[in-house]
């Protein structure tokens, strides 16, 4: 069981770090052509990236704890 979480985790960690990499692309890109603003796209599409990487790190703590109980009950 927890080898599949830890394993489902790296994949979403790995794509959550090519999504934010895509993004500072983006955001470097429209910052120097539109005299540093950025759309109201991608400032949105930066708080939904904030909050993927909340929850993947709350997802990460628990699995976490969940673990060290298991491991505490052997």
């Amino acid at each position: 069981h927890y080898q599949n979480q830890l394993h489902i985790q790296l994949i979403n960690i790995h794509d959550l770090k090519q999504t934010v990499k895509t993004h500072e692309k983006r955001v470097s890109f429209e910052v120097s052509v539109n005299g540093g603003q950025t759309t109201d796209e991608t400032l949105t599409d930066h708080e939904n990236l904030a909050d993927e990487f909340r929850d993947l790190k709350q997802t990460l703590i628990d699995l976490q704890s969940e673990f060290s109980i298991f491991v505490g009950s052997l």
